[in-house]
């Protein structure tokens, strides 16, 4: 056991991260100066903060030991632990314990919509894989009209948009139009005569 932590550190500071704080699991609740509660001494030092003042600040969970697992992937003492913290519980019971897994690159997609670095991250993080390579990716842009020219031609509503369908921005505004100098004459929407249909829509 104590090997497997060893190597756990090791490899956490061989990837430039720091080494995972090991912890008593002791339901022996202190108040930090962060206003949260931590199971015990250990957790609230390994998160870098003092021992509250005044302890009244903190939350007031009972010392019923019924474990839940964060979204954060940090075991709680029970779920007012958790909730006092803001952190949302992701199941009952203990989190499992992290896998140490190798630093090679064979990208998985998991169920959560995050590209891991390989199957073994994945399991690492309780995250079902459901398809191997790296996730697709999902754009969520604003609803700001301030359209921009693409370097295909096409006039998209704003930077953001153009970038995810994986197109460079030309220019500001709406791309010039490519129409024929052909004469016949249409009535745009806006009442304007235009020279062609292409003109019309075009403006």
């Amino acid at each position: 056991m104590r090997i497997l932590l060893v190597c756990s550190a090791v490899l956490a500071v061989a990837l430039g991260r720091s080494p995972p704080c090991l912890c008593p699991r002791i339901l022996d609740p202190v108040c930090g100066d962060d206003g949260f509660t931590y199971d015990n001494s250990c957790e609230m030092e390994c998160s870098g903060v003092q021992r509250a003042e005044n302890p009244a600040s903190c939350c007031n969970c009972n010392k019923n030991y019924n474990p839940v697992c964060g979204i954060n992937g940090r075991s709680y003492g029970n779920q007012c632990m958790a909730f006092c913290r803001g952190i949302r519980v992701l199941s009952e019971g203990e989190c499992p314990r992290p896998q140490v897994c190798t630093a090679d690159y064979m990208p998985v997609c998991g169920a959560d919509g995050v590209t891991y670095g390989n199957a073994c991250g994945a399991r690492a993080a309780n995250v079902e894989i459901v398809s191997e390579g790296e996730c697709p990716k999902s754009c969520a842009c604003p609803f700001i009209l301030k359209q921009v020219c693409g370097s295909d031609g096409k006039t998209y509503a704003n930077e953001c948009v153009a970038k995810c369908d994986g197109v460079e921005v030309a220019s500001e505004g709406k791309c010039p139009c490519k129409c024929t100098k052909e004469n016949a004459p249409v009535c745009g929407e806006d009442g304007v005569t235009y020279s062609n249909a292409c003109l019309a829509k075009c403006e």
